[in-house]
Formats: structure tokens, C-alpha cells, sequence
């Protein structure tokens, strides 16, 4: 039933999000469908998951774990020191072209699968409420790979993005000129 919906609803995405929660919806058939039509199409695919399932997911262009959920998947203890390393580890597991691992107040690091890595600090800003952080920053990374920005970029836009709405209080949208002058007083 979904994967009707999907191929008939939605025809020509310019970038797919996976978002998971394990919550059952996103079933291993719906991910690989999904997955393999993406690819088939040269869409990108950025992946937000709770989930532990690792094989349903193989194939995703990036994916935007929290240090947490990196550990976990990888069973790997994060530090500074090793961020590529956590990062390459997820990249192999998910067999994608990158990792955005994302950092709370130190910001986001990306790792391509070439071995580059990218650490682009966090703003220093007034956080009122959490709330969303984690699900903005994916959006906002979505919206670059659609706009074929490069990844350091799209890292720099997601933290801006993220910066927005910790100042808000619940979960909040941020809007593009909220985004925009956030980054022209701080960037």
C-alpha cells in the first residue's frame, strides 16, 4: 500500500528523506523499494533512523546520526579524536557516499567516503527549546543535497538552520529569511 502511494504520489522527488523511528511504517520491503528507486533515478537519499536494522538500509547517499546513535551503530566510542574513523565505519555499514554525524553544541562533522572530513562548529546562540533540532538539521541537509550544494556547505547551512529554531520555544520551522539573516549576522 505504500509503496503504491509512493510510486503514483510521488513521481519525481528531487531528494528523498527516510526518516525513522521504528515505529513500523518504514518496513525492510518500503526501504528497499524506496532505496532502489532513488539510485535507479539518481535521487539522493538522506537517512534519519532510530532503527538498528542496518541491511534494509544499505544504499542510502547519507545518513545524519547523532553522536549516540553512531556509537551505537557502530560500536565504536565517539571522541573528538575519532570522528573519521566513526564516521567511515557508518559509511561502510550503510554503504553510502557520506555521514553527517551530528554533535549538539560542537556542531556537525561530515565524513565522505573518500575520507574527508569536515568539522563546521555549531553557532554560539541562545537555546530556548531542543525540540526539532535533529529532524531541521536533516531537512536542511535534504534541501542541499536537492540543490547540489557541497556537503561542508550544506553542514554550515543545517547548523544555521538548527541555531534558528533552538532560539524558538516547541517544535518550530525555520523560515528562509530567518535562515538567511542568521547566517549574515554570523557567518
Amino acid at each position: 500500500m505504500i509503496i503504491n502511494w509512493l510510486s503514483s504520489s510521488v513521481p519525481d522527488p528531487e531528494v528523498v528523506i527516510i526518516c525513522d523511528y521504528a515505529k513500523g511504517a518504514v518496513t525492510p520491503r518500503v526501504s528497499r523499494w524506496l532505496i532502489n528507486h532513488c539510485r535507479n533515478n539518481s535521487i539522493p537519499i538522506l537517512l534519519d533512523t532510530k532503527s538498528t536494522t542496518v541491511a534494509q538500509f544499505e544504499g542510502v547517499t547519507t545518513l545524519t546520526p547523532n553522536v549516540d546513535e553512531a556509537q551505537l551503530l557502530t560500536h565504536i566510542k565517539a571522541d573528538d579524536n575519532n570522528l573519521k574513523e566513526l564516521g567511515l565505519a557508518l559509511i561502510d555499514l550503510f554503504k553510502s557516499e557520506s555521514a553527517f554525524i551530528t554533535r549538539a553544541e560542537k556542531g556537525v562533522t561530515v565524513v565522505t567516503n573518500e575520507g574527508r572530513v569536515h568539522n563546521i562548529p555549531a553557532f554560539s546562540t541562545e537555546v530556548t527549546d531542543v525540540t526539532g533540532a535533529g529532524d531541521t538539521v536533516s531537512a536542511a541537509i535534504a534541501l542541499s543535497l536537492a540543490a547540489r550544494y557541497e556537503l561542508q556547505d550544506a553542514a554550515l547551512l543545517s547548523n544555521a538552520a538548527a541555531a534558528v529554531v533552538v532560539r524558538k520555544v516547541g517544535t518550530a520551522v525555520p523560515t528562509i529569511s530567518e535562515v538567511e539573516s542568521f547566517l549574515n549576522k554570523h557567518a
